[in-house]
């Protein structure tokens, strides 16, 4: 056992410092999470002077929070079942997470009917914002 541990130890190590690795240079700054960088994205079209990128930022961040609750192994077909299954102290910003979600509903289900402006949009990402800080995905 200690010696296939040490195997995989080594191989990791190989791969993570490659013995061709240049040192000394300037080596590039490392790639964002791909959540950060779709965060980033979000964040980008909020601030726009779009109603159609407002509503697309928060329907992509729902999306993300979606991915959340998959990787929390929480049970439901659908992000308002999986947030029904939570145990409210396992997760603090619960309310901020089902207040984000229903404003996407509304903008999902009543469309242009629902009267939408760039301030609502920013109170709702920040809703979002909350949640993804408390899992340190963002």
């Amino acid at each position: 056992l200690t010696k296939k541990g040490d195997a995989i130890w080594r191989e990791e190590k190989a791969r993570l410092y490659p013995k061709d690795m240049p040192m000394g240079e300037a080596v590039a700054a490392p790639v964002l999470n791909p959540t950060a960088e779709k965060w980033h994205d979000i964040i980008r079209k909020v601030e726009s002077t779009e109603e159609s990128n407002w509503r697309l930022a928060v329907i992509e961040a729902d999306i993300i929070l979606d991915s959340l609750l998959e990787k929390l192994n929480l049970p439901g077909q659908t992000i308002g079942d999986k947030l029904k299954a939570v145990e409210p102290s396992d997760f603090l910003t619960l309310d901020n997470a089902w207040e984000a979600h229903k404003a996407r509903n509304n903008i999902a289900h009543q469309g242009g009917e629902f009267l939408f402006n760039q301030r609502e949009a920013r109170r709702i990402i920040a809703l979002y914002e909350s949640v993804f800080n408390e899992f340190h995905i963002i």
